[in-house]
């Protein structure tokens, strides 16, 4: 047993003798868990002993149903095979007759007829007959013929037997031989449902004379098909799906009878198919056979055989579970066996546990003594005297609670030691926290310190810049590097504490004194790769940055940047609806390994528009529930502040507001750039043309490169070549001079933000603006034919204006430009 504590008050504290657990539904005690386990194990043998007698039985009833299901259907189908062979006796009967007789009815024939019918079981027979071959279809003596309808009478039939669609009488007359038909409506004859047998007449000489048949109702053979059931004690009801049911299919397929009255064979049907039946579809595959499927959400299994005089099969289909009642009742039954067995050996085994386990209370009972003080050795002598383990456990626990009382006054003074001790390690502690948190502020103020101040001018910037509690690596810095290069960079320590601000600062410095020999800090990339180079981690005790370098032309309104790593700036142009761009150029943070290649990007900035750069601590805040702020809605955030002559202090304190607190987790970084210069000198460039087709293609080229080397998108390039390629072409075709002097001049005037193309010709007077606008809502076979090219330049560029001037058409288009961030870089350095 562990040794005693000491508080401080001097009252021993014991670890308790029985574990403490949080899951209440473990009993505390040995007995109750014996019993638990105990129980769980016969649950988990009855469990497991009446799964596989379940499945045992299961298995053995399904094969024994399925063989005495076969038998069913396949007696069924015998049966009815003998049952069309008895009646088949009686057409041959009265063709026996008629040989006697020749080739004409006799008198007696109706009369015989009827006496017959009359003597058959009305459930077999419904009517009987004779077809002469020697007699037209109109004769009265053609066709003799007694049913139930007519009984004792004739029936009259209004159709020509030698012409009927079953073929009863074509088939026994070709074959010579005995017929039967399948399933049919005597439409015209009886006007019910019917199966014919039918055999030839001869005479004595063996000729043929005509066709002696007999007619059947289906409602015998739907007898034979109701009487087949599986289980005795299962109802049957017409018209009604129950636990089994039966029925017929014909040769083709066809339903004969049905429970469901609407599928059989009757008037206007020859009976549904049986294929468009769920169970059908298994039934129309084989012969005969089973097979088990889902209907209406229950199991089912279906089985069937064919008839071998007819190949009409018989069908019989079960719900699974009435198959399976008997196992189930026998396994409920050996579930309740087994429960009430479960429960007389827990019984058993709780009276068992509580004798066994009785010594081992008292035990416990002593280490609850021992914990209050109140412990008397005296208490366990008579569990001393037994001579098991338990007696050995009791001494043993005899000597270790004397052994803890002696010890309890030696804890009692190391205890008052240990305080002493700890108070005095405590105060140390404080004393250097303090002194390290002394030397972060200064830390954080040395890095403030060199901080570059805010300025105005032609670019006026702004920033904030707060530390986190243990202090990061975050720096940045901007300065003029001649007279019209503005340079503004911002980087990001991996890390917190002195090392990561101490590499920034002297990546800071590098940057203020400019000493990266050999490298124009006006290129950005060639920038990043110098730094990469000059502070690998490895030599910087494993720690690398992230950063954002860039350089603005103020004559040029350029903005070249790169990144290696990190968030991209956003610069948001002064527009009405502004819309953000993110300026970021593929690249690894800096430092992680040599050689690292890095790309420049280049932009146009427009007068007003403002540039955001920004540590990721600027904008990965969390919120109380947990969820990050967002790099697209910290953007959104950047768009709006924008808009208004605000102060950073606005997005502070939208990131404090999203937080909850005022303390940031890692430094908070952010600088705002404000272009505040007007528009510079445009840019021109001059193409004269000759009016001549084959010059279009020059001008597409000169084009193409002075727009590319302005660092216009390829979009823009495209518009200004759609544009020209349109205008030119209407000049050369409608303003052609007759003179000498022959020639287009093509002028391309390139500011901040705006182009102006002016079209110079000399050509007679035309001006293309004085064309009715085309409307575009007419089909374009009931307009008229051109103008459609003026129309879609006036929709591309922003102003159109035509003069005459000095004898010569000038038109002048303006085009305004925005900020195109998606520009590939021109310029690539290590």
């Amino acid at each position: 047993m562990p040794p005693a504590a000491i508080v401080p008050g001097g009252a021993p504290l014991l670890r308790p003798a029985v574990r403490v657990t949080n899951m209440t539904l473990i009993p505390h005690t040995i007995s109750r868990r014996l019993q638990l386990y105990i129980g769980c194990a016969t649950c988990l043998v009855l469990a497991v002993t009446t799964w596989i007698s379940y499945r045992t039985s299961r298995d053995a009833l399904e094969h024994q149903t399925n063989v005495e299901a076969l038998k069913q259907v396949q007696a069924a189908a015998a049966r009815m095979d003998d049952f069309l062979l008895r009646v088949g006796l009686i057409p041959q009967t009265l063709a026996a007759r008629q040989t006697a007789f020749g080739a004409e009815p006799d008198s007696a024939l109706v009369p015989y007829l009827a006496q017959m019918l009359k003597e058959l079981p009305e459930e077999e027979v419904y009517g009987l007959y004779l077809a002469f071959d020697n007699k037209k279809g109109t004769d009265p003596n053609a066709m003799p013929w007694v049913d139930r309808k007519s009984w004792p009478g004739t029936v009259t039939p209004r159709y020509d037997h030698k012409e009927g669609k079953p073929g009863w009488y074509q088939s026994a007359r070709r074959t010579r031989g005995f017929h039967i038909t399948d399933p049919y409506f005597d439409e015209g004859g009886s006007d019910i449902p019917i199966i014919t047998l039918s055999t030839p007449a001869l005479d004595q000489r063996g000729e043929f004379v005509g066709v002696a048949g007999v007619d059947l109702s289906l409602r015998r053979l739907q007898q034979i098909v109701d009487n087949i059931r599986l289980r005795a004690s299962e109802t049957h009801v017409r018209g009604r799906f129950d636990a089994e049911y039966a029925y017929l299919v014909s040769a083709r397929g066809n339903i004969l009878t049905h429970p469901e009255s609407r599928l059989m064979l009757r008037k206007d049907s020859p009976g549904a198919d049986v294929r468009t039946l769920e169970d059908g579809k298994f039934v129309a595959r084989l012969v005969e056979g089973y097979a088990r499927l889902e209907m209406n959400g229950e199991p089912r299994r279906v089985y069937w055989a064919a008839t071998a005089m007819t190949g009409w099969k018989v069908v019989l289909n079960v719900r699974e579970s009435s198959l399976t009642a008997p196992v189930t009742l026998l396994t409920k039954r050996l579930a309740g066996s087994g429960l009430v067995a479960l429960l007389f050996m827990v019984l058993v085994v709780a009276i068992i546990a509580r004798k066994v386990t009785k010594p081992l209370g008292e035990l416990t009972g002593a280490a609850g003594a021992v914990e209050s003080g109140k412990f008397q050795a005296s208490s366990l002598d008579a569990m001393t005297r037994r001579r098991d383990e338990l007696g050995g456990l009791a001494r043993g626990f005899q000597t270790m609670a004397r052994e803890i009382q002696t010890r309890e006054k030696k804890l009692a003074e190391w205890n008052t030691n240990l305080e002493r001790t700890v108070e005095q390690r405590t105060a140390e502690l404080a004393r250097a926290l303090k002194q390290v948190a002394s030397e972060l502020a200064e830390a954080a103020d040395y890095v403030r310190s060199l901080l570059p101040p805010p300025q105005n001018g032609e670019v006026k910037t702004q920033w904030r810049f707060i530390p986190s509690q243990q202090l990061g690596g975050d720096a940045f810095g901007y300065q003029w590097l001649d007279e019209k290069h503005f340079a503004v960079y911002l980087l990001d320590v991996c890390g917190h504490g002195v090392g990561a601000a101490l590499l920034s600062i002297s990546v800071m410095n590098v940057l203020r004194s400019q000493s990266l020999p050999g490298v124009d800090l006006r290129e950005p990339a060639a920038v990043l790769g110098a730094l990469n180079d000059r502070f690998p981690m490895e030599n910087q005790n494993n720690m690398y940055f992230t950063m954002w370098y860039g350089v603005y032309n103020k004559d040029t309104a350029q903005l070249a940047y790169a990144s290696g790593g990190h968030p991209p700036a956003v610069l948001v142009p002064d527009q009405a609806v502004p819309i953000a761009a993110t300026l970021r150029t593929p690249g690894m943070v800096i430092g992680s390994q040599a050689g690292l290649k890095f790309s420049t990007g280049r932009c146009h900035v427009t007068p007003g528009s403002r540039l955001f750069i920004f540590s990721d601590g600027a904008y990965e805040v969390s919120r109380p529930d947990g969820s990050m702020l967002a790099l697209d809605e910290f953007v959104a955030h950047l768009s709006e502040v924008a808009k208004h002559e605000t102060s950073l202090d606005q997005t502070v304190a939208f990131a404090r507001g999203l937080q909850g607190k005022q303390q940031f987790d890692d430094d908070f970084s952010i600088v705002r750039i404000d272009f505040l210069r007007a528009a510079a000198s445009a840019i021109r460039h001059t193409v004269e043309l000759r009016y001549d087709f084959a010059e279009l293609e020059r001008l597409h080229q000169e084009i193409t490169s002075f727009l590319r080397a302005q660092s216009q998108s390829p979009k823009i390039i495209n518009t200004v070549n759609l544009i020209l390629e349109e205008m030119v072409t209407n000049v050369i075709k409608y303003a052609r001079p007759a003179g000498a002097e022959q020639h287009i001049l093509v002028t391309l005037d390139l500011t901040i933000g705006e182009l102006t193309v002016t079209l110079v010709d000399n050509g007679p007077e035309f001006n293309p603006l004085d064309r009715p606008e085309v409307d575009t809502t007419v089909p374009i076979e009931e307009r008229s034919i051109g103008g459609l090219g003026i129309h879609l330049v006036k929709k591309m560029v922003d102003h159109i204006s035509y003069r005459r001037l000095d004898g010569k058409n000038q038109l002048t288009l303006v085009k305004k430009l925005t900020v195109d961030p998606v520009n590939p870089p021109t310029k690539t350095g290590k």
